[in-house]
């Protein structure tokens, strides 16, 4: 037209204000009919995909971001025949898209039967992130799925109801659970898995395991007829395996400490895990005392101490 832009632009300006069904967009008079037109196209794609992003067709359609999802919001339900996904409003779906991901989500979940990764499922299966996280935490809400996921994995219900009946059928054979065996079931966190379990069982927790009250009470028992006695007690020998030195340290001196009885006071422990009572030393000593005088006499007459201080 052979104008300076500036006269242009003070037209264009004045069409998009007279006339609301144009837009002045970065430069451009875009009318409403374009915009009906474009989002017939973004709804065929959608139909086609199931999910598009509407950001990805800026650049496309030349359109700012903004200004375009303002648009294709304002047909959703008219035009565009889906709905906002409520994580990301920029993303549309389909209902069909959303029921077909459902059923592959709970299809895939289902025949999973040991903890898994969440990335191995989402590289295998093709799920995007967030939509599989969105759909699989409704059926595990609504209990149409029987699981537990992290962002991490997904542990199966068969799963872990099989961990949990190993887990009470040790302790209920053995008396005590160790750390590591649990953590090899898969259990991240095994003292917190065993609190959780069994929060009114009186579990005693060590460094290296837990053990069952009746284990400790038979500890204790012990103890008290060995210091009762005036005898001794190799607390090793009635505890697991398992346990190390410290644990057994442990244990020891609790039950020590919980002891009223007088036999309590002066009771020896060697080894860390070996207590000997009271008595028991005393009379070592005695005994060891009553010797001591003949064997200096002997050491007297057969000129062994004389002949320690020469040398």
């Amino acid at each position: 037209l052979s104008l300076d832009f500036s006269h242009v632009e003070a037209a264009a300006v004045g069409i998009a204000k007279s006339d609301r069904d144009t837009h002045l967009v970065l430069g451009q008079l875009v009318s409403a009919r374009y915009l009906e037109e474009l989002c017939r196209q973004v709804n065929e794609r959608l139909q086609q995909l199931g999910t598009i992003s509407l950001p990805s067709l800026t650049k496309e359609f030349d359109l700012p971001t903004d200004f375009l999802i303002e648009q294709v919001h304002a047909r959703l339900g008219s035009i565009v025949e889906g709905f906002r996904d409520d994580s990301d409003p920029k993303v549309l779906l389909t209902p069909g898209h959303v029921a077909r991901v459902r059923a592959r989500v709970r299809g895939v979940l289902s025949a999973v039967t040991v903890p898994t990764t969440v990335s191995s499922i989402l590289a295998r299966f093709g799920f995007e992130e967030r939509l599989f996280f969105s759909v699989a935490e409704e059926l595990i809400r609504t209990r149409r799925l029987p699981g537990l996921l992290t962002r991490n994995s997904y542990t199966p219900h068969s799963y872990a109801r099989a961990q949990a009946a190993w887990v009470d059928s040790f302790l209920a054979s053995n008396q005590y659970l160790e750390y590591d065996s649990v953590a090899r079931l898969g259990i991240p966190d095994p003292q917190h898995y065993i609190r959780k379990r069994f929060p009114d069982q009186g579990l005693v927790f060590l460094s290296s395991c837990c053990l069952a009250p009746s284990t400790v009470e038979q500890l204790e028992v012990a103890l008290d007829e060995a210091l009762g006695s005036n005898s001794w007690l190799d607390a090793p020998s009635l505890l697991p395996s398992v346990l190390g030195p410290e644990d057994c340290r442990q244990l020891v001196q609790g039950a020590l400490a919980r002891r009223t009885a007088p036999s309590s006071g002066g009771a020896l422990v060697l080894g860390e895990c070996c207590v000997l009572s009271k008595g028991l030393v005393q009379g070592v000593v005695t005994k060891q005392e009553g010797g001591m005088e003949a064997r200096a006499l002997v050491d007297v007459e057969s000129g062994a101490v004389a002949q320690s201080l020469v040398d």
